[in-house]
Order: C-alpha cells, then structure tokens, then sequence
C-alpha cells in the first residue's frame, strides 16, 4: 500500500536554484496520516517512496561545424535525482521473493518519472530546450 502527494513547480527564470535560467523540481513523497484511507497494516504492507527529480537548461560553448573557429551556444537538459525507498515492518507472512518483488516494483516506481520526464524532454522542441545561438 502507498499513499503520496506530488508537488511541481517550474520557473523559466530561477536566480536561486537555477543560475537564471529554466529551472524545474517534482517531489512526491508518502503521506504519513490519512483519516479518510488509513493505513491497514495487518492487511497491507506499507510502501513509502520520496522521489525528488530537478530539471534545468545549461548553456555551453562549443565550435560551429561549419566553422571551427566560430563558437556557438548550445543549451542542454540536465535532469537529477534522488529515491528514497521505506518498506515498514508488517506481520503478513511474506517471503523472500514477495519481498524483494516490492522492493523491484518501488524502483520501478522511482525510475518511471525519471522515464516519464525524460521522454517528454525529448519530444520537446520549443526553443527553451533545443535552442543553437550563434
């Protein structure tokens, strides 16, 4: 069982996190208490997972093709993060495999927003993301 809040945000100009460019943050993380779907640990095993991804552009110089000794600006992506995963103690009988499947199925859970951002990252063409000045 699992219970989570996502927050998002996104600033095309951050001076504080992003150096003053694009910069983006999504945190989801387990909610501890809920009246209205409390936790059942004698039915369920708990599943908490704390997921915080950034995301924000870097401009670099790199040669022209056409003319090496002209530099152009390139802007790249670069996407962080971090899981951090807590199964709790619990008095169902569950094995070694059961386990280490929740374990596998949390990772998982992690790694698909990374995938989910990225591939949508890679779709985009607006300038803020693929922009070459010359």
């Amino acid at each position: 069982e699992s219970n989570d809040v996502i927050f998002c945000h996104f600033d095309e100009h951050n001076d504080k996190f992003g150096g003053g460019r694009e910069f983006g943050i999504i945190v989801i993380d387990c909610v501890d208490t809920d009246d209205l779907h409390p936790y059942s640990p004698n039915e369920k095993l708990r599943q908490d997972l704390t997921s915080i991804l950034t995301v924000q552009t870097h401009n670099h110089k790199t040669p022209c093709a056409q003319n090496p000794d002209k530099l152009q600006t390139r802007t790249e992506v670069v996407m962080a993060r971090s899981n951090f995963f807590k199964l709790h103690r619990t008095s169902l009988p569950l094995s070694k495999i059961e386990m280490q499947e929740t374990i596998d199925r949390l990772a998982c859970r992690g790694n698909l927003l990374f995938n989910s951002v990225r591939s949508s990252l890679s779709s985009v063409t607006t300038p803020a993301f693929s922009k070459t000045n010359t």
